[in-house]
């Protein structure tokens, strides 16, 4: 029991545990300071290694997800893979080639997962010996990052929220239990400290379209490390794959030469996502897949985010609104509609030509060359559909800045900083 300050522990034993638990506290807060004061003793700071680099900290942080990150995601995936008539099986990420081989939509669940792990493994406030202590299941270590309440949440909520995490057993299962609860749900920051380095790790988002997990070293004293489990995904423009481009890469056998989880600096996920490198292996999923091009819009583009971009309040905006899908949006539709305003420019050209009389002097029926107009605007279209759309100009280019500078921030620190933590609401 703990007792009012400047007041001694009623027992030895009291005092003792009270002594164990300041020394467990793996970074100096107010909080260990406090009970320090309580008990009269001085509890160990943690030792910060300032001579630790940060090849150091992402080779430790690297050999932990291969270790313990990737059998937990592959319990997951095999667990969801085989249940029968579940509404998660449904989910591109669990039933589909995409999901399955290059992790396409699994950014949510997986970061979650990892983010949870890691925290018990580096938490600040966990304890030595709950660190090696087997998670009950992936199912409860990702609720613990999906399914918080908010902050101000009553204590009959946080209560529920502790029973539903307990009680997780599958991804539908999550799903129905955050219709239970207040929202907005989910975590988004945990304190950790890896080899003597104290920082956070954070949850990012860009908007609904992809999810990864950043570790900031207190004062910025190393590069940000990216741990991001499904960056497979983005060796490929998602947007103009289909399922059988997905199924040719696996045949293929592309990108895998690379680990399926990434953890390094901005600059060594900027060197695997080049340009040239994006062009290579999508000509070669098109080639191995040549049927009809893609004519879908981007993935990256939801129609909300297309409202709502052009007045998003100042700051971070929230997982439905941000700039980038906003621009993305008007990107890509305008390279997906560039061959119908060719089309439409020809038939505009050719009715006139036709209100003109083919020779000058020989009337020529106005509806006909309607017809013909639209026959030529539909012709124009079918030719520019039949080139893959990173083959039409400056479009793998334009595509390709959006990914690494939009989705990543790789070249902008303080941006991609503003993308991690919990969102920002604003009134739309």
């Amino acid at each position: 029991m703990l007792e009012a300050p400047g007041r001694p522990a009623k027992t030895m034993l009291g005092r003792q545990m009270l002594l164990v638990l300041c020394g467990l506290v793996a970074s100096w807060t107010p909080w260990a300071e406090r009970l320090a004061a309580r008990t009269g003793a001085t509890p160990v700071k943690p030792a910060t290694d300032d001579t630790t680099t940060v090849e150091a900290v992402v080779t430790e942080l690297r050999s932990f997800v291969q270790s313990s990150v990737e059998p937990a995601m592959a319990v997951l995936r095999e667990r969801e893979r085989g249940m029968g008539g579940g509404s998660s099986n449904k989910e591109t990420c669990f039933g589909t080639v995409a999901g399955a081989y290059l992790r396409y939509r699994c950014c949510v669940y997986y970061s979650s997962l990892a983010a949870a792990l890691l925290e018990q493994r580096f938490g600040a406030m966990t304890a030595q010996a709950d660190r090696a202590a087997p998670t009950a299941s992936p199912y409860q270590a990702m609720a613990r990052w999906l399914l918080e309440p908010p902050a101000d949440a009553d204590p009959v909520a946080r209560a529920l929220a502790v029973q539903l995490q307990a009680e997780s057993r599958s991804v539908a299962a999550l799903h129905t239990s955050a219709t239970r609860l207040p929202g907005p749900l989910g975590r988004y920051s945990a304190r950790l400290t890896v080899l003597g380095v104290p920082g956070t790790l954070s949850r990012c988002e860009m908007g609904t379209v992809h999810t990864f997990l950043l570790f900031v070293a207190d004062g910025g004293r190393l590069d940000d490390v990216y741990i991001d489990v499904t960056f497979k995904q983005f060796l490929v423009l998602p947007e103009w794959m289909e399922a059988r481009h997905y199924e040719a890469a696996e045949r293929l056998g592309l990108f895998r030469q690379f680990p399926d989880a990434f953890v390094g600096t901005a600059e060594e996920l900027a060197a695997l996502m080049t340009l040239s490198a994006l062009r290579t292996a999508l000509e070669a999923a098109y080639a191995a897949a040549p049927d009809a091009a893609p004519s879908r819009i981007s993935s990256f583009v939801n129609e909300t985010a297309l409202r709502t971009a052009p007045v998003a309040a100042p700051g971070r905006p929230s997982s439905f609104v941000n700039e980038e899908q906003g621009a993305l949006a008007r990107t890509t539709r305008t390279v997906v509609s560039s061959a119908a305003a060719v089309g439409a420019r020809d038939a505009s050209a050719n009715v006139d030509a036709g209100k003109a009389g083919s020779d000058g002097d020989v009337p020529v029926d106005g509806r006909a060359a309607d017809r013909a107009g639209d026959r030529a605007g539909d012709r124009a279209g079918d030719q520019a559909d039949d080139v893959p759309p990173f083959a039409r100009p400056g479009a793998l280019e334009t595509m390709h800045a959006l990914r690494n500078d939009g989705l990543f921030a790789l070249n902008s620190p303080a941006r991609r900083r503003g993308m991690c933590g919990r969102p920002v609401q604003h009134e739309v």
